[in-house]
């Protein structure tokens, strides 16, 4: 009996099908083991953080912020007046600066080098009377709100 050569297209299609076989066959098995090394990554041994239950409260947090945009119509030592809805004669408010403020200035200008993000940082002497500001706050609906975050708006 003849033995079976590698020349002839029969053979190279069966030998190329047992291949792709074998690949798909590594593959899927590196899948399964990835999602199933990722679930025993999600339990959260004794004594250690899930950083997931952190984002996730991190993200609950910043579901209960407000927020308000407005012009600076005064600048104090550590308070802004702004001015919501100056063209409809609007309210003032007075938004408290303190230390764990952050302080962030997002140019429009820049979106199309940077893309849309959080901005950079900047400093108090920064703000000044008749910027646009984003005031994030727990309660925007008094006179007088706590900034968690005030956003200086440069807009082309």
């Amino acid at each position: 009996m003849p033995t079976p050569s590698l020349q002839t297209p029969q053979s190279k299609a069966l030998l190329a099908t047992i291949l792709g076989v074998l690949l798909l066959a590594a593959v899927g098995s590196a899948g399964y083991w990835y999602g199933t090394r990722a679930e025993q990554d999600a339990a959260t041994p004794a004594g250690q953080t899930n950083v997931n239950s952190a984002l996730t409260s991190a993200t609950a947090q910043a579901a209960d912020l407000a927020s308000l945009s407005g012009k600076i119509s005064a600048v104090d030592d550590d308070t802004l007046e702004v001015t919501v809805n100056a063209t409809a004669g609007g309210r003032t408010v007075r938004v408290r600066l303190n230390d764990e403020t952050v302080l962030r200035k997002l140019d429009f200008r820049s979106i199309p080098k940077t893309g849309i993000g959080d901005g950079v940082a900047i400093k108090r002497a920064d703000l000044k009377a008749g910027q646009s500001v984003v005031v994030i706050a727990q309660d925007v609906s008094q006179s007088t709100v706590d900034a968690e975050k005030v956003i200086l708006v440069i807009y082309p």
